[in-house]
């Protein structure tokens, strides 16, 4: 879930090596990938989280980002199903420019609160680095999230990903809306937030 009770920056994170550990799922759980229909599953998932007020905002939202490549998304969006076959989690292994490059991105990633705390974010950032192999893109892996995000931040952390600091600062237009970048500022509220959920 997002923590929305801390002030919003968007932070960049990139990890370069491609050495991390793999997680498997809990039992009962499988990894499927995106068929025709479950961009239903995705909004659900995803404005279960927070990222999204209205189920239509965030379908809408999903049309945007991977409808123009059907083809593309049945390769990249992922999806962790429970024991019914009811998908709960999602990640893709995507693509965007870093550095005025293509480069992959690790995008829209989450798990549905009812399902949390049982190591599904871990199997499921595991299974996307091992796709990119899959694919052959071989280049540095970047993602995109915000100071909301500091749980799935100490994720990130364990698969060797560190920030990255583009020296952006200020209100920056983006394609889901316009956010803020101050790397320090969102670095030092992350930082405390992470130490705090440890501790607690």
């Amino acid at each position: 879930m997002l923590d929305k009770s801390v002030k919003h920056y968007g932070v960049m994170m990139v990890q370069n090596k491609r050495i991390y550990p793999m997680y498997m799922l809990p039992k009962g759980y499988t990894f499927d990938y995106y068929q025709l229909g479950d961009e239903e599953d995705w909004t659900t998932i995803e404005t279960a989280v927070g990222e999204f007020e209205s189920h239509s905002e965030g379908k809408a939202h999903f049309l945007r980002t991977f409808g123009r490549d059907t083809k593309e998304t049945m390769r990249r969006c992922l999806f962790v199903c429970d024991e019914h076959q009811n998908k709960i989690a999602t990640a893709s292994a995507w693509f965007g420019q870093f550095e005025g490059e293509t480069h992959p991105r690790i995008h829209w990633v989450a798990v549905h609160p009812e399902h949390c705390g049982k190591g599904i974010c871990k199997a499921l950032i595991s299974e996307i680095l091992k796709r990119y192999t899959e694919l052959g893109e071989y280049e540095p892996v970047y993602l995109t999230t915000q100071t909301w995000s500091y749980t799935a931040i100490n994720i990130y952390k364990k698969f060797n990903f560190v920030p990255y600091n583009d020296d952006r600062k200020g209100i920056i237009k983006g394609r889901a809306g316009d956010f803020e970048m101050d790397f320090d500022a969102a670095w030092e509220i992350i930082d405390d937030k992470i130490e705090t959920y440890k501790k607690s």
